[in-house]
Protein backbone atom coordinates (compact mmCIF):
# COMPACT_ATOMS: atom_id res chain seq x y z
CA UNK A 1 0.00 0.00 0.00
CA UNK A 2 1.02 3.28 -1.26
CA UNK A 3 1.27 5.86 1.70
CA UNK A 4 2.62 8.69 -1.06
CA UNK A 5 5.84 9.65 -2.44
CA UNK A 6 7.29 9.48 -5.89
CA UNK A 7 7.54 5.90 -5.90
CA UNK A 8 6.45 3.75 -8.83
CA UNK A 9 5.71 0.24 -8.57
CA UNK A 10 5.48 -2.09 -11.62
CA UNK A 11 4.67 -5.54 -11.53
CA UNK A 12 2.75 -5.66 -15.01
CA UNK A 13 2.97 -8.89 -17.80
CA UNK A 14 2.33 -9.30 -20.79
CA UNK A 15 1.47 -12.09 -22.39
CA UNK A 16 2.03 -12.48 -26.57
CA UNK A 17 1.54 -15.09 -28.91
CA UNK A 18 1.86 -15.42 -32.60
CA UNK A 19 1.37 -17.91 -35.09
CA UNK A 20 1.58 -17.88 -39.00
CA UNK A 21 1.28 -20.23 -41.79
CA UNK A 22 3.23 -19.81 -45.69
CA UNK A 23 1.40 -22.17 -48.55
CA UNK A 24 3.65 -22.21 -51.92
CA UNK A 25 1.07 -23.13 -54.05
CA UNK A 26 0.96 -23.73 -58.20
CA UNK A 27 -1.12 -20.15 -58.30
CA UNK A 28 0.35 -18.21 -55.33
CA UNK A 29 1.85 -17.76 -52.17
CA UNK A 30 -1.21 -17.61 -49.53
CA UNK A 31 -0.32 -16.62 -46.20
CA UNK A 32 -2.41 -16.89 -42.97
CA UNK A 33 -1.86 -16.22 -39.25
CA UNK A 34 -3.20 -14.31 -36.11
CA UNK A 35 -1.86 -12.88 -32.80
CA UNK A 36 -3.43 -12.31 -29.38
CA UNK A 37 -1.89 -10.57 -25.97
CA UNK A 38 -2.85 -10.16 -22.71
CA UNK A 39 -1.72 -7.23 -20.49
CA UNK A 40 -2.32 -7.45 -16.68
CA UNK A 41 -0.58 -3.98 -15.55
CA UNK A 42 -0.03 -3.98 -11.83
CA UNK A 43 1.22 -0.94 -10.11
CA UNK A 44 -0.39 -0.57 -7.14
CA UNK A 45 -2.01 2.81 -7.90
CA UNK A 46 1.30 4.42 -8.30
CA UNK A 47 1.09 4.70 -12.30
CA UNK A 48 -2.48 2.77 -13.51
CA UNK A 49 -6.29 3.14 -11.79
CA UNK A 50 -5.54 0.06 -9.77
CA UNK A 51 -5.28 1.20 -6.52
CA UNK A 52 -5.41 -1.05 -3.62
CA UNK A 53 -7.98 -0.22 -0.57
CA UNK A 54 -7.77 -0.93 2.91
CA UNK A 55 -10.54 -0.96 5.07
CA UNK A 56 -10.84 -0.45 8.37
CA UNK A 57 -11.02 -4.26 8.99
CA UNK A 58 -7.66 -4.12 7.34
CA UNK A 59 -9.00 -6.60 4.41
CA UNK A 60 -7.29 -5.03 1.22
CA UNK A 61 -9.19 -4.75 -2.48
CA UNK A 62 -7.42 -4.25 -5.94
CA UNK A 63 -9.23 -2.99 -8.84
CA UNK A 64 -7.15 -5.19 -11.33
CA UNK A 65 -7.22 -4.50 -14.91
CA UNK A 66 -6.85 -7.08 -17.42
CA UNK A 67 -6.39 -6.46 -21.03
CA UNK A 68 -7.29 -8.58 -23.97
CA UNK A 69 -6.40 -8.01 -27.82
CA UNK A 70 -6.88 -10.72 -30.75
CA UNK A 71 -5.68 -9.94 -34.54
CA UNK A 72 -5.84 -12.23 -37.72
CA UNK A 73 -4.73 -11.91 -41.30
CA UNK A 74 -5.22 -13.10 -44.61
CA UNK A 75 -2.24 -12.43 -47.50
CA UNK A 76 -1.60 -13.27 -50.52
CA UNK A 77 1.83 -12.85 -53.09
CA UNK A 78 1.52 -13.49 -57.13
CA UNK A 79 4.10 -13.12 -59.55
CA UNK A 80 3.72 -12.17 -63.51
CA UNK A 81 5.73 -11.85 -66.69
CA UNK A 82 8.01 -14.23 -65.02
CA UNK A 83 8.47 -12.10 -61.58
CA UNK A 84 8.91 -9.22 -63.46
CA UNK A 85 5.90 -7.75 -61.52
CA UNK A 86 4.65 -9.43 -58.21
CA UNK A 87 1.69 -8.40 -56.73
CA UNK A 88 0.95 -8.92 -53.04
CA UNK A 89 -2.48 -7.82 -51.11
CA UNK A 90 -2.97 -8.56 -47.55
CA UNK A 91 -6.35 -7.71 -45.24
CA UNK A 92 -6.30 -8.18 -41.46
CA UNK A 93 -8.45 -7.96 -38.63
CA UNK A 94 -7.85 -6.56 -34.91
CA UNK A 95 -9.93 -6.23 -31.86
CA UNK A 96 -9.48 -5.15 -28.42
CA UNK A 97 -11.86 -5.91 -25.87
CA UNK A 98 -12.10 -2.17 -25.40
CA UNK A 99 -12.76 -0.84 -28.72
CA UNK A 100 -14.70 -2.10 -32.03
CA UNK A 101 -13.62 -4.92 -34.38
CA UNK A 102 -11.32 -2.94 -36.89
CA UNK A 103 -10.56 -3.97 -40.68
CA UNK A 104 -6.93 -2.87 -42.60
CA UNK A 105 -5.88 -3.56 -45.74
CA UNK A 106 -2.61 -3.63 -47.84
CA UNK A 107 -1.75 -3.60 -51.34
CA UNK A 108 2.03 -3.57 -53.02
CA UNK A 109 2.75 -3.65 -56.14
CA UNK A 110 6.76 -4.45 -57.49
CA UNK A 111 7.95 -3.71 -61.06
CA UNK A 112 11.66 -5.04 -62.28
CA UNK A 113 12.32 -2.75 -65.31
CA UNK A 114 15.24 -4.65 -65.62
CA UNK A 115 18.22 -6.19 -63.64
CA UNK A 116 19.48 -2.28 -62.60
CA UNK A 117 15.76 -0.69 -61.97
CA UNK A 118 13.19 -1.42 -59.89
CA UNK A 119 10.22 0.38 -58.92
CA UNK A 120 7.81 -0.06 -56.11
CA UNK A 121 4.73 1.32 -54.73
CA UNK A 122 2.58 0.26 -51.76
CA UNK A 123 -0.83 1.37 -49.81
CA UNK A 124 -1.09 0.65 -46.14
CA UNK A 125 -3.59 1.30 -43.89
CA UNK A 126 -2.82 0.11 -39.97
CA UNK A 127 -4.37 1.26 -36.79
CA UNK A 128 -2.31 2.00 -33.47
CA UNK A 129 -4.45 0.68 -30.19
CA UNK A 130 -4.62 3.23 -26.98
CA UNK A 131 -1.97 2.20 -25.34
CA UNK A 132 -2.50 1.14 -21.27
CA UNK A 133 -1.38 4.33 -19.97
CA UNK A 134 -4.18 6.23 -22.78
CA UNK A 135 -6.55 3.70 -21.11
CA UNK A 136 -6.15 3.25 -17.96
CA UNK A 137 -3.44 5.81 -16.37
CA UNK A 138 -4.12 7.36 -13.28
CA UNK A 139 -0.18 9.23 -12.11
CA UNK A 140 -1.02 12.28 -9.59
CA UNK A 141 1.78 14.81 -9.93
CA UNK A 142 0.61 17.62 -7.71
CA UNK A 143 -1.58 20.15 -8.88
CA UNK A 144 -2.29 18.25 -12.30
CA UNK A 145 -3.48 14.83 -13.15
CA UNK A 146 -2.38 11.96 -15.67
CA UNK A 147 -5.07 9.94 -16.59
CA UNK A 148 -5.99 7.48 -18.99
CA UNK A 149 -9.48 8.04 -21.21
CA UNK A 150 -11.36 4.73 -21.08
CA UNK A 151 -14.71 6.04 -20.38
CA UNK A 152 -14.29 9.49 -21.27
CA UNK A 153 -15.24 12.78 -18.62
CA UNK A 154 -17.61 15.21 -18.22
CA UNK A 155 -18.10 18.51 -16.81
CA UNK A 156 -14.68 20.22 -17.95
CA UNK A 157 -13.33 23.95 -18.23
CA UNK A 158 -10.28 25.23 -20.26
CA UNK A 159 -7.31 26.24 -18.63
CA UNK A 160 -7.83 29.24 -20.42
CA UNK A 161 -10.97 30.55 -19.10
CA UNK A 162 -10.46 28.92 -15.27
CA UNK A 163 -7.30 31.16 -15.73
CA UNK A 164 -9.16 34.39 -16.87
CA UNK A 165 -11.53 33.94 -13.94
CA UNK A 166 -8.68 33.68 -11.39
CA UNK A 167 -6.73 36.66 -12.63
CA UNK A 168 -9.50 38.70 -13.60
CA UNK A 169 -12.97 37.82 -10.70
CA UNK A 170 -15.05 37.34 -14.33
CA UNK A 171 -18.61 35.41 -13.11
CA UNK A 172 -19.37 31.74 -13.83
CA UNK A 173 -20.42 32.56 -17.59
CA UNK A 174 -17.01 33.43 -18.55
CA UNK A 175 -16.25 29.62 -18.02
CA UNK A 176 -15.64 27.55 -20.93
CA UNK A 177 -17.09 23.97 -20.44
CA UNK A 178 -16.58 20.97 -22.70
CA UNK A 179 -16.80 17.36 -22.36
CA UNK A 180 -14.57 14.79 -23.80
CA UNK A 181 -15.02 11.15 -25.56
CA UNK A 182 -13.54 8.50 -24.83
CA UNK A 183 -10.41 7.37 -26.66
CA UNK A 184 -10.12 5.01 -29.52
CA UNK A 185 -7.92 3.65 -31.94
CA UNK A 186 -5.55 5.62 -33.78
CA UNK A 187 -6.07 4.90 -37.93
CA UNK A 188 -4.01 5.49 -40.41
CA UNK A 189 -3.34 5.40 -44.79
CA UNK A 190 -0.36 5.41 -46.15
CA UNK A 191 0.92 5.68 -50.01
CA UNK A 192 4.23 5.04 -50.94
CA UNK A 193 6.65 5.12 -54.21
CA UNK A 194 10.12 3.99 -54.53
CA UNK A 195 13.10 3.50 -56.88
CA UNK A 196 15.93 1.05 -56.32
CA UNK A 197 18.57 1.14 -59.12
CA UNK A 198 22.55 1.29 -60.25
CA UNK A 199 23.31 4.08 -62.87
CA UNK A 200 26.69 3.78 -65.05
CA UNK A 201 27.81 0.52 -62.64
CA UNK A 202 28.93 3.63 -59.87
CA UNK A 203 26.06 5.07 -58.25
CA UNK A 204 23.46 3.52 -56.45
CA UNK A 205 20.21 4.72 -55.31
CA UNK A 206 17.52 4.17 -52.72
CA UNK A 207 14.86 6.82 -53.13
CA UNK A 208 11.53 6.45 -51.23
CA UNK A 209 8.35 8.70 -50.66
CA UNK A 210 5.66 8.42 -48.57
CA UNK A 211 2.32 10.07 -47.21
CA UNK A 212 0.09 9.42 -44.33
CA UNK A 213 -2.75 10.65 -43.39
CA UNK A 214 -4.16 10.14 -39.94
CA UNK A 215 -7.67 10.26 -38.47
CA UNK A 216 -7.94 10.27 -34.97
CA UNK A 217 -4.53 10.87 -33.87
CA UNK A 218 -3.70 10.26 -30.56
CA UNK A 219 -2.56 12.79 -27.86
CA UNK A 220 -3.45 14.52 -24.86
CA UNK A 221 -6.10 17.86 -23.76
CA UNK A 222 -6.10 19.58 -21.05
CA UNK A 223 -8.68 19.94 -18.64
CA UNK A 224 -10.04 21.55 -15.25
CA UNK A 225 -12.18 20.88 -12.12
CA UNK A 226 -13.26 22.94 -9.74
CA UNK A 227 -15.09 22.97 -6.33
CA UNK A 228 -17.96 25.62 -4.96
CA UNK A 229 -16.85 28.04 -2.14
CA UNK A 230 -19.12 30.00 -0.37
CA UNK A 231 -23.00 30.19 -0.06
CA UNK A 232 -25.83 27.67 -1.14
CA UNK A 233 -26.44 29.59 -4.29
CA UNK A 234 -25.75 27.03 -6.87
CA UNK A 235 -24.89 30.11 -9.54
CA UNK A 236 -22.24 31.41 -6.81
CA UNK A 237 -18.62 30.12 -7.06
CA UNK A 238 -15.37 31.53 -5.81
CA UNK A 239 -12.75 29.66 -7.37
CA UNK A 240 -9.49 29.78 -5.80
CA UNK A 241 -6.16 27.71 -6.42
CA UNK A 242 -6.84 24.93 -3.55
CA UNK A 243 -10.28 24.29 -5.48
CA UNK A 244 -8.56 23.63 -8.71
CA UNK A 245 -7.36 19.67 -9.98
CA UNK A 246 -5.93 20.17 -13.21
CA UNK A 247 -5.86 16.95 -15.62
CA UNK A 248 -3.93 15.50 -18.47
CA UNK A 249 -5.88 13.17 -20.14
CA UNK A 250 -5.24 11.38 -23.17
CA UNK A 251 -7.47 12.22 -26.26
CA UNK A 252 -8.12 12.20 -29.95
CA UNK A 253 -6.81 14.97 -32.47
CA UNK A 254 -10.49 16.31 -33.60
CA UNK A 255 -8.60 17.38 -36.78
CA UNK A 256 -6.76 14.62 -39.32
CA UNK A 257 -2.55 14.45 -39.06
CA UNK A 258 -0.99 14.35 -42.43
CA UNK A 259 2.87 13.30 -42.50
CA UNK A 260 5.26 13.21 -46.05
CA UNK A 261 8.94 12.49 -46.28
Amino acid sequence: VLDGGSKIVDKSALYHGHAEKLFNLDFAKFRIGSNFRIYTPKSNGSLFSDTISVSSSGDTSENRIINKEIGGYVGLEKSFLNDQLILKGSVRLDKNQNFKLIPTQAISGIFNLNENHTIRSTFTSAIRNPTLLNQYQYYNVGRAKLVGNINGYENLYTLESVYAALTSGRNQDSLVSFRLDPIKPEEVKCLEFGYRGALLNRFYIDANYYYSHYTDFIGYKIGVKYDTIGNNDPNAYDISLQSIQAYRMAANAENTVTTQG
